[in-house]
């Protein structure tokens, strides 16, 4: 499969990105990882025609992903972009309701 486009993958779980890279990489594109919004923000601005499509967690200690997206677009505002927002953890001291959930 010859895909040709590149995605920046953002997340500050190594684990997730080296996964996301790993899956995406098979499929035929090419993953670029970054575990910080702000390195990710200075690859984009170094080169904003690189990227084909953005992957980011919201909750980033530097950079929130949201905040990652409006200065992305306001490069490049065509660019396609995914914000991922992962549920937090729950005390285990919390009751759950749903019992399921």
């Amino acid at each position: 499969m010859d895909v040709e486009k590149t995605i920046m993958i953002v997340d500050d779980e190594g684990m997730l990105v080296a996964l996301t890279e790993e899956m995406l990489a098979g499929l035929g594109y090419e993953p670029v990882g970054f575990h910080s919004s702000s390195t990710a923000l200075q690859a984009f601005r170094a080169n904003a025609q690189r990227f084909d499509l953005v992957l980011t967690d919201e909750a980033m200690p530097d950079l929130p992903g949201a905040e990652l997206a409006r200065e992305i677009r306001l490069i490049r505002p065509e660019v396609p972009i995914v914000l991922n927002e992962r549920p937090r953890r729950r005390d285990a001291r919390e009751p759950r309701w749903p019992p399921w959930a």
